[in-house]
This record gives structure tokens, C-alpha cells and sequence, in this order.
């Protein structure tokens, strides 16, 4: 009743009256704070506490909590993510999640999660303990000798590492998957991260897996770097980070969680572990672990604003937007998508568009990504065909064309093979031979020229004659099914050819025969298949018991560079025949001479 009296009277009264009524004030506003408490589920209450009366008193409260509380869930205090030795590892890559924390050792830095400052004092007790030590039982199948594809297989003997050095391999590996390598390439360096074989000698760390998986992921290669994991039976934390990962960015992180709680020797980091915690449903235990890493101050300001939105997002304003963290990981790339603020994959690692092939995500998002795996041999062909062909074209311009061209071409292939063609401008002669003027120009813009000859190049080959089908661009189809794994059917053709096929079908079938004005690319291609026995500049691995390793530096002479330095071309060539791996050598020379590398 005060607040209705005029201001000088209300004044004039305060002084007698004020203290009665505090108490009776400070009551009221008691039982409302209560009221309000009691709707709120256990976690808010918890954060609202934190903002009124800071970290400290919220973590005196959790400690006094009861261990019957559904918040006593939540791990004790867990130690920050740090590398498992003081050297940084080989094949490391920069946007793996601190999902769980390695063994602390004397030369590691206690440094908190997510940061890379200057180490801090390291604790006297944790100095103490002894180095790490790698255990295996004897019994125990090495990890290195993992591998989803066996010598029956692949063709390639199972002591093919011989007296190389892990060390060695594991730097030319992570090297390989930086390079924009020949499709043919490309492919043995798959096979050879897939392979089983002997793992060499003195390798108790499994650098040379840890580098095998990396590539992997660096190629975007998710389900197969998920299954060497799993393949390899490991738990150590360097290798359930990498399968943590997968899991995320495949869409599959409540079986990554669920792991993660079953596995006693991990100790997860405090943002993977809140993660976990609210995926599962326990948003008290996730807010009391939040809590319990501010106090402790060991999150960033960074961490704690995005993982607290993700456990309340009423708690920020609607317009305001959380900072990118650098380099964004897939854990934080989830959490974002989580609150509402996605981030595109078409600028992140190619690891990142897997997440965009899931079904939740729309159709554009999912065509760019699929282009992307595909073009780097990282998805299937027919998936990526069958993502192209859900719907008609949304739009036109850009991806779009290339998206209508290959329907178009399908339609017009199929047509053909049912004997009614008909073309684009409705007329039934030259259907075929239109779309695949306009199709085959879209997959080499879109780079995307190898998965397209693997799925169309057979069913091209009837026509490859026909001159009622392709009148004017059978060039066009012999080239397609040249670079495709018919590419031996496709050297038996009785159409004249321009030199570059005609040199492409004679290599085709491994003598190549160079046409009246041959060009220095020619000449080098035809030189390696020439030489006999091993180039110089590669011998010394032949001669040391080296021939994965061997096989390796060939292979990144078969990058982006393979067509200016000829001298390299001619070298890999050489090799990989000496090697008996003939028609790896055969498609590198075809793709050489018939692939726009500018694409």
C-alpha cells in the first residue's frame, strides 16, 4: 500500500515503518524464488544459481549434493586433453576433437582443454608418475597389421613394408593425402590404407595406423576409417578421438557416448563428457560437470558460451551469435548445428560433407557434398548417382546444370538401350550423342569425371560404333569408357581416333604406339613404358627391402604436377610396372593423356 502515497509522504514514513516490513519483503520475494525454482527442472536451477551467485557457491553446492542426487552421475573432476608424449605426432591433423584426455607424462604440458598457449608449472604429483608404457598381451594381434582388405584381395604381398621405417611411412602417407593425385592414384594409395600387411618392425605406438587412419580422414573416407578402428580392437584415447569423430560426423554420436561411458580406461574431456551427458538426457549431471569446469576454470570462454547455450539456449539473446571456433572441431561443429547456428561444409575439411549426407539435411547441401566425396573417390559412384537423381532440378546456373545434364544423359542412355531414343529437341536421331556433348563438359567442371566412366562407361560400350547413336561425339564415349575400369574393352574399337586415343587405346593394351607428331607428354609416357627395371632416382628402395615405401614415393609423382614434370611422370610409370603393378601404370598413362587436370 506504501507505493500508493505521494513520494514526500512515503519518504517521510520509511524510516518508521521500513524495518517492519523488510522482513515480511524479503519473505514474499523468498516463497516466489521458490515457486520459481520448483517448476525448473534441476540443471536450470543450477545455472540460474551460477549467475547470481557465481561459480564458487554453485560448486560448494554440488559438492554437498547427496550421492543418491541424479547430478552425483557426473565424473569427477577430469584432466585436460593433452598429448600422450612430448612429441607432436606425425600425421597429426588440426581439427580432431579433445573428446577424451591421454595419460599425462612428464614432458606434457598441463594446459587447459582447447588452448595452446605456454605450458603451466607441471604438478609435482603428476611428474611423479611413471612414463607411459604401452601394453599389449602377447597373444594380442598388432594393431598395425589391421585391415578391411586381405592380401587375396589386393594383389600386393603381405611383407610389402619390409625394413621401412614406421616413422617413414607414416610422414609419406600424410604427405600423399595433402595431394591432388591421378584418379589412378589415388586408388592403389586407398588400397594400400586398407591393406593387410606385416606391420614393420618397432612400432608399439601404431604411428603407422594412427597415419593410415588420418589419411583417411583427410581423404573423407569416414566408414572406412570407422571400420579399420574398429577392425584394429584398440582403445587407447589417440585411437576412440578419431572413432569419436566419425561417429559425430556420421550423425551416429549416441552409439560414440555410449562407448565412451562403457569404457573405464577413458577419461573424457569436459565438453565431450557434457555432450554426452545432455544427449543422454541427463542435463542435471551436464550442468553440474559445466559448472564444475568453470570453477575449476578449465574451459575457454569460448567453450563455455557454446556448450552453455547448447544445454540453455534461453539464456541468450535470439540475435546474438557464438564466435567460429579456429579450427572448428566436429564436436563444436555439432554443438552449433545443435543451437540453431550450422555451419556450411563446403569450406571445411572434406571430412565435414559427410554430415551433410544425411537424410536430415536438404537436397542442394547434399549434392554439393556428394561432389565433393565424389570427386575426391570418397563415395560410392551409385551414391552419388542416386543422390543426383531424387529430383528434378531446383534452379539453374552452376551446380544445377550439372545436375540436369547427367539426368538428361541417363534418360537419353536409357532410351537407347531400349531402342526409342529420343533427343532433346524431340527428334530421335543423335539423342545419345547430344547429351552426352552437354553431359560430359559438366562432369569435368565438376571434377567428377572418374565416378561418371565407372558407372556409364560398359553401358557405353555397344555404342562406341554406331554411328546412328553417336554421329558425332563417339570420341566423347571412347574416351569415358578408356578411363574406366573397361578401359581394355574400350582399346578394341574399329572408329578411327584422334592421336591422343589412338596412343590411349594402344596403352590400353600395355604397348603403346606413338602417332607421326608424338608430344613431349607422349614421348614420356611412352618412355616409362619403354625403360626396363627400376629408375635411378627410386632404385635405392628396391635395394634396401623397401618396396611399399617405394610404392608410396612413386605414387606422388602422380600429383597435379605428373604434366609438367615429365621426368617424374616417366619415373612413376616405370616403377609401379617394375613393381608388377601393371594396370595402375596403364590408367595413370591413359588419365595422363585423356583427363583435364584444370577440371
Amino acid at each position: 500500500m506504501m507505493r500508493f502515497l505521494p513520494a514526500p509522504i512515503r519518504f517521510a514514513f520509511w524510516p518508521a515503518i521500513g524495518p517492519a516490513i523488510r522482513p515480511e519483503r524479503a519473505a514474499l520475494r523468498a516463497r516466489q524464488n521458490a515457486r520459481l525454482n520448483a517448476q525448473l527442472p534441476v540443471w536450470r536451477r543450477l545455472r540460474r544459481l551460477h549467475r547470481l551467485h557465481g561459480a564458487s557457491s554453485l560448486l560448494a553446492l554440488c559438492l554437498c549434493l547427496p550421492a543418491t542426487s541424479a547430478v552425483a552421475q557426473a565424473s569427477p573432476p577430469i584432466p585436460a586433453a593433452v598429448p600422450a608424449t612430448g612429441e607432436a605426432p606425425l600425421s597429426a591433423i588440426d581439427w580432431l576433437s579433445d573428446s577424451v584426455a591421454a595419460p599425462q607424462s612428464p614432458t606434457a604440458s598441463n594446459r587447459s582443454i582447447g588452448t595452446t598457449g605456454a605450458p603451466d608449472p607441471l604438478d609435482l604429483a603428476t611428474n611423479a608418475l611413471p612414463e607411459n608404457v604401452t601394453v599389449r598381451a602377447l597373444d594380442a594381434p598388432d594393431p598395425n597389421a589391421a585391415g578391411l582388405l586381405p592380401p587375396s584381395v589386393t594383389g600386393l604381398p603381405a611383407d610389402l613394408w619390409g625394413a621401412s621405417d614406421a616413422r617413414s611411412l607414416a610422414r609419406q602417407i600424410s604427405d600423399l593425402s595433402q595431394r591432388d593425385l591421378l584418379p589412378a592414384a589415388q586408388r592403389l594409395f586407398h588400397t594400400l590404407l586398407l591393406a593387410e600387411l606385416d606391420p614393420p618392425a618397432l612400432d608399439p605406438d601404431a604411428i603407422l595406423l594412427i597415419a593410415r587412419l588420418d589419411a583417411l580422414l583427410e581423404m573423407g573416407a569416414l566408414d572406412e576409417a570407422e571400420a579399420l578402428i574398429e577392425r584394429a580392437q584398440v582403445s587407447r584415447p589417440e585411437f576412440f578421438r578419431r572413432w569419436f569423430d566419425v561417429k559425430l560426423l556420421l550423425g551416429t554420436e549416441n552409439q560414440a557416448c555410449a562407448r565412451l561411458d562403457a569404457l573405464p580406461n577413458l577419461s573424457p574431456t569436459y565438453p565431450a563428457r557434457i555432450f554426452c551427458l545432455a544427449r543422454g538426457g541427463r542435463w542435471d549431471a551436464a550442468a553440474v560437470t559445466l559448472a564444475t569446469a568453470e570453477a575449476l576454470d578449465l574451459i575457454s570462454a569460448q567453450e563455455d558460451a557454446l556448450i552453455t547455450k547448447f544445454l540453455d539456449p534461453d539464456l541468450f539473446d535470439e540475435a546474438s551469435e557464438l564466435d567460429v571456433p579456429q579450427p572448428l572441431t566436429p564436436l563444436a561443429f555439432r554443438m552449433l548445428e545443435a543451437v540453431g547456428e550450422p555451419i556450411p561444409t563446403n569450406t571445411l575439411p572434406l571430412a565435414f560433407a559427410q554430415s551433410d549426407l544425411r537424410d536430415v539435411i536438404g537436397w542442394r547441401a547434399r549434392i554439393i557434398a556428394s561432389e565433393r566425396l565424389a570427386r575426391a573417390g570418397a563415395l560410392d559412384a551409385n551414391r552419388w548417382l542416386g543422390i543426383w537423381t531424387e529430383a528434378g532440378p531446383a534452379a539453374s546456373g552452376g551446380i544445377w546444370d550439372r545436375v540436369s545434364a547427367l539426368q538428361n544423359f541417363e534418360r537419353a542412355l536409357s532410351a537407347a538401350e531400349a531402342g526409342t531414343p529420343e533427343a532433346l529437341d524431340g527428334s530421335l536421331d543423335g539423342a545419345l550423342d547430344g547429351a552426352l556433348d552437354v553431359v560430359w563438359p559438366a562432369m569435368i567442371e565438376g571434377g567428377t569425371t572418374d565416378p561418371f566412366a565407372t558407372l556409364f562407361a560398359a553401358r557405353l560400350l555397344p555404342f562406341l560404333d554406331d554411328a546412328s547413336a553417336l554421329p558425332d561425339h563417339s570420341d566423347i564415349a571412347r574416351t569415358i569408357v578408356l578411363l574406366s575400369p573397361d578401359y581394355e574393352a574400350g582399346a578394341r574399337s574399329d572408329s578411327p581416333a584422334s592421336a591422343p586415343l589412338a596412343l590411349a587405346e594402344s596403352l590400353a593394351l600395355g604397348a603403346p604406339v606413338l602417332p607421326d607428331r608424338p608430344t613431349p607428354l607422349m614421348l614420356a609416357i611412352r618412355d616409362g613404358f619403354a625403360m626396363r627395371g627400376v629408375p635411378e632416382r627410386l632404385s635405392g628402395y628396391t635395394q634396401n627391402a623397401q618396396l611399399g615405401e617405394g610404392i608410396l614415393a612413386a605414387l606422388a609423382l602422380l600429383d597435379g604436377n605428373a604434366l609438367v614434370d615429365l621426368d617424374e611422370l616417366r619415373d612413376a610409370l616405370a616403377f609401379l610396372r617394375a613393381a608388377g603393378l601393371e594396370e595402375t601404370a596403364r590408367r595413370a598413362g591413359i588419365e595422363a593423356l585423356l583427363m583435364d587436370r584444370g577440371a
